[in-house]
């Protein structure tokens, strides 16, 4: 029997709790997955950072320098240098606030105090609050048929589904590897989540296996999740066909598959 990806987690688990402690006001839910990319990789992009970051500070540190001499040596009336140096000032101090809540203040107090905590690992956890969009909404994925009142997954909206998570928690776009820094589609982790993530872990409380590729919704105070993850993992495990042609076998087992083509399912895995 196939294990269903999606489910509801009982009010009394741990990991359920867990989750209800991260969400946010509006139940936007979370989206998880395990960055199992290899450790020097996590070494290069860790550090190359840290050296990204101190030089946008040191460059900050000048150009306010440079602005306060400026303000206080330029060849202007009263009246004109004030004006200018107010302009000067909003536009530069604009600059750095962005920087600081985008960049610096994440990176030294989230990324840096996470691999002071657990150093670099070959399977590491990535937890991002989930945007509000109707691709990530899991009753889109679900439909009832007949009198019964199972949920059955519908692979049409399955397609959005994954195809928007996997893009939502691409490592190569976390806001501090230089390649994201001018990207539109840079996300933060949720290391407050992470953080109590790892302790429950080291408490045993929860298993690695938990936070694996999965998007996490609430509604009246119930979890549902959808463990992507499966799919990949069964899709991988069927190694005498194509990787579409598993995904249809696999997904035909447990689902039904309306208007969901060869090319949408191997581009969703």
């Amino acid at each position: 029997m196939n294990p269903s990806i999606l489910s509801t987690i009982p009010t009394t688990s741990k990991i359920h709790d867990f989750f209800t402690r991260h969400d946010d006001k509006q139940q936007n839910g979370l989206i998880t997955r395990l960055d199992r990319s290899p450790i020097r990789q996590k070494k290069v992009a860790f550090f190359s950072a840290l050296a990204l970051n101190i030089v946008i500070i040191i460059c900050l540190t000048i150009l306010a320098v440079l602005a306060i001499r400026n303000n206080l040596q330029a060849p202007y009336p009263p009246s004109t240098r004030l004006a200018f140096a107010l302009t000067q000032n909003i536009l530069l101090a604009s600059a750095v606030v962005a920087l600081l809540r985008s960049t610096i203040i994440p990176f030294f107090l989230g990324e840096c105090r996470l691999r002071y905590l657990y150093g670099f690992q070959e399977a590491e956890l990535a937890i991002r609050r989930a945007p509000r969009s109707r691709s990530l909404d899991l009753r889109n994925i679900t439909n009832l048929s007949g009198d019964s009142k199972a949920p059955k997954l519908t692979g049409s909206a399955l397609v959005p589904l994954c195809y928007a998570a996997q893009n939502l928690v691409d490592m190569k776009l976390v806001y501090y590897r230089p390649g994201a820094l001018f990207s539109s589609n840079y996300w933060t982790p949720e290391y407050s989540a992470m953080l109590d993530a790892y302790n429950c872990l080291g408490a045993g409380q929860l298993a690695e296996v938990d936070f694996d590729f999965a998007v996490w919704k609430q509604a009246d105070g119930a979890w549902t999740v959808c463990e992507l993850w499966r799919l990949q993992e069964m899709a991988h495990d069927a190694t005498a066909v194509s990787t579409a042609e598993a995904a249809i076998i696999i997904l035909r087992s447990f689902m039904d598959l309306d208007a969901f083509t060869s090319r949408e399912l191997s581009d969703a895995l």
